[in-house]
């Protein structure tokens, strides 16, 4: 059955309102960046929206990542720095953005980040306009498709800097979503997948 808008957004932010959310201390000086789940409703249907990252960005080249960025010491906290980049990326100004709720944390293994995942109802947008110098394209994946796999996708062989990594992976079509991203949305169906009531 299509995942359909009714009380689900409602739902989804009273649910992420009152769960405890894991946060990673930074004692290791990590560098720090926020990014944003958006939904996006489309013929009824929710939709979740990636970016895949052009190959000119110094971390994660050419790899399918939730609009965000780097932390600047001019945000006023977590939510300002996923609005400020989600309007920088794709074009979506902060007052079309509905902010839902945070995720855990989740820490980067390679590049050290701690990444502040964000979910964000995206209202009355129909176009995106990107910033080419760093997204390639957007994609636009069913909310459907990540219930129906559910919470451990299965592992797949990944060209990464001259070599092959097996690594679990979310496959849409030809779009490996993997690393962090693909981790971070593992969690959030797990938190969806809790009650099936509003689906």
């Amino acid at each position: 059955m299509p995942v359909v808008k009714n009380d689900f957004i409602d739902w989804l932010r009273l649910k992420l309102k009152n769960r405890e959310v894991n946060f990673i201390e930074n004692n290791k000086g990590y560098k720090e960046s926020a990014v944003l789940i958006p939904i996006i409703e489309r013929r009824g249907n929710l939709n979740i929206i990636f970016t895949q990252r052009t190959n000119d960005l110094p971390h994660h080249k050419g790899q399918i990542s939730f609009p965000g960025g780097k932390v600047e010491k001019r945000d006023k906290d977590f939510v300002d720095t996923v609005l400020r980049e989600t309007e920088e990326e794709i074009g979506i100004k902060r007052d079309f953005v509905d902010i839902l709720g945070r995720l855990d944390d989740e820490l980067t293994l390679v590049s050290n980040f701690i990444i502040h995942p964000f979910v964000g109802f995206l209202n009355n947008v129909v176009d995106f306009k990107i910033n080419k110098r760093e997204v390639q394209t957007i994609i636009e994946v069913p909310l459907e498709f990540f219930l129906d796999i559910g919470d451990d996708p299965q592992h797949y062989d990944i060209p990464y800097e001259n070599s092959i990594i097996n690594t679990k992976a979310y496959k849409y079509g030809d779009n490996l979503i993997w690393g962090a991203t693909c981790r971070i949305m593992a969690k959030f169906i797990r938190i969806i997948k809790e009650h099936d009531e509003p689906l």
